[in-house]
């Protein structure tokens, strides 16, 4: 690219042989004036004079030079009623719907040939975490054919009977998925030969984590937000008692009983997230990858089939951000965890150096 030298030549007359060029190793560089800001989807390389101004090159970046993108905000909440359905749709803009093709049909996914199976939680505007399940069940379900070719991923959602309107606008945004990924410490990473048998097997909740990399970016506003990630220091330096103390949720649309089906709205409630050792010592078999939690009494909420993979989302109190600190892993296929007693939540533990480096891989394009 020579845009450097182009740009000297046209506005002063400097010979191409003694004008700059933009690095060879960036291909998609353009300069502009160093006074306006680089075209959008660019970033700025570097700063050059060329005569008596000041010029800069601008960029298409590699996916690990990108900016960390604006996280863990939402917008303001009306009310919540009983602590179950919440009944401000924005409350939760990183809650995604996953829905999964039914047996048998070979069209591309989308709202008439699907069924509401699981949740997500938006990370990026193209990447969504949920559980191994999820996407093994529906690799299954369509003849062990890839996963991304049966999931359809809802961002924006709230009530699944109903289409939600922010003014004339439709809030939803149905993407299809480019390709799943399983935690390398999960028992069926290849989903080929995964059988009806594994369904039933309790090593599926060993690493019970998948990442879906969408087809497209959804475009983010007020009920589309993403949720932020464990940090280094959140993994490394939370004590167990600050990790108890943090005012956590979960969120998903799960069954509310054994009766019902799962439910149409987005329900959450207030968890409390207890370490590890702690987990281990009530009840010893504790899957790995897992720590585990209890719903905040008098919430009167526990956890069914139908809430896998949903949010266990905590609000930090130094930055007032909203941290994904895992998901919940609920693999069954019927039954529930009763929100009272000795019962302990599972869920996916995100505070895991591993694991955050496998996500973040994919993340930047580096698996």
């Amino acid at each position: 690219m020579i845009c450097k030298s182009i740009l000297c030549l046209l506005a002063f007359g400097i010979s191409l042989l003694s004008a700059q060029l933009c690095p060879l190793v960036l291909p998609e560089g353009e300069c502009v004036s160093n006074s306006s800001p680089c075209p959008m989807g660019k970033i700025q390389s570097d700063t050059f004079n060329c005569g008596s101004s000041t010029l800069q090159c601008c960029y298409t970046p590699a996916p690990e030079d990108l900016p960390e993108p604006p996280c863990g905000s939402r917008s303001p909440i009306s009310r919540i009623f009983n602590g179950k359905d919440v009944l401000n749709a924005c409350k939760w803009p990183w809650a995604v719907q996953i829905r999964t093709r039914l047996s048998g049909n070979n069209d591309p996914p989308g709202l008439s040939n699907t069924y509401q199976s699981c949740n997500g939680v938006l990370v990026r505007p193209d990447i969504v975490l949920t559980s191994a399940c999820c996407i093994q069940t529906a690799s299954l379900l369509n003849g062990n054919r890839p996963a991304n070719e049966s999931l359809l991923v809802i961002a924006g959602d709230y009530n699944v009977d109903e289409f939600d309107f922010q003014g004339t606008s439709l809030r939803e945004k149905f993407v299809t998925v480019n390709k799943a990924y399983i935690h390398p410490g999960n028992f069926k990473k290849d989903v080929t030969t995964f059988n009806i048998s594994d369904l039933y097997d309790d090593l599926r909740a060993d690493y019970n984590i998948g990442v879906l990399k969408l087809e497209y970016p959804v475009d983010l506003g007020d009920c589309i937000e993403l949720a932020c990630l464990p940090s280094m220091d959140d993994i490394t330096n939370l004590s167990p008692n600050e990790l108890y103390s943090l005012p956590c949720h979960i969120a998903s649309w799960g069954r509310h009983s054994t009766s019902v089906d799962n439910s149409v709205i987005l329900r959450d409630a207030p968890f409390n997230i207890y370490p590890e050792p702690i987990c281990n010592l009530i009840d010893p078999s504790f899957r790995s990858g897992s720590t585990c939690g209890r719903t905040v009494q008098g919430s009167m909420q526990g956890v069914c089939s139908g809430d896998d993979g949903g949010m266990v989302i905590c609000e930090d109190p130094n930055t007032n951000k909203y941290k994904l600190f895992g998901m919940i892993n609920f693999c069954k296929t019927e039954g529930c965890i009763a929100p009272v007693g000795n019962e302990l939540v599972p869920i996916s533990n995100l505070r895991e150096q591993s694991t955050m480096s496998w996500i973040n891989d994919i993340i930047q394009g580096n698996v």
